[in-house]
């Protein structure tokens, strides 16, 4: 069978503290992303909603309505642009706590895949639930697998994703935080 590419683009964007707003960024990284012929745009982790310890310190200060309606948007952008995104989010989970979550988002603007970051570092633990599966899904031909962050860290989940067929992996971070300039090279 003949390999399939898949063009990907980075969106790098600083989370900042208005959901609104990140989802407008993330939106002119979709449109600009149809502009360079890409399939999927690959957002950082906490991209909407922020990332615990860093935009927001009390689980109860995360907006889930925010959102749950800035996905909506992104979810129409995508739509319009034919361009998939690849977007981390803080979501809450059924029980009230959040999750740490990477949605792929297709093209048509469906959600194709979510994955929650199963490897939590110890501030991690203090807001988000773990998530407890590991999807490789079909995206255009191409078996993809999704990873967190802190994921990195550990060979089984990369390897369990392997096993499953993935052949590219979209792996998202936080890992620019303001001042924390030993992450910035």
């Amino acid at each position: 069978m003949p390999e399939r590419m898949l063009r990907v683009a980075l969106g790098q964007v600083r989370v900042g503290d208005h959901v609104s707003e990140d989802v407008e960024k993330i939106a002119s990284f979709l449109r600009r992303g149809r502009e360079l012929g890409v399939a999927v745009v690959l957002f950082p982790e906490g991209a909407v909603g922020g990332y615990f310890g860093v935009n927001f310190h009390d689980p109860a200060d995360l907006d889930g309505d925010a959102v749950e309606q800035g996905l909506l948007r992104i979810q129409q952008v995508a739509r319009e642009t034919g361009v998939a995104a690849a977007v981390g989010a803080s979501r809450r989970a059924p029980d009230g706590r959040l999750t740490n979550s990477l949605l792929l988002i297709s093209g048509q603007g469906e959600v194709h895949a979510e994955y929650v970051k199963t490897q939590l570092t110890a501030s991690d633990r203090k807001c988000y639930t773990p998530g407890s599966s590991l999807p490789v899904v079909n995206f255009e031909g191409v078996p993809l697998g999704l990873q967190i962050c802190y994921d990195q860290r550990f060979p089984e989940p990369w390897r369990v994703l392997a096993l499953r067929g993935a052949q590219v992996v979209l792996h998202c971070s936080n890992a620019c935080v303001p001042g924390d300039t030993w992450k910035i090279p």
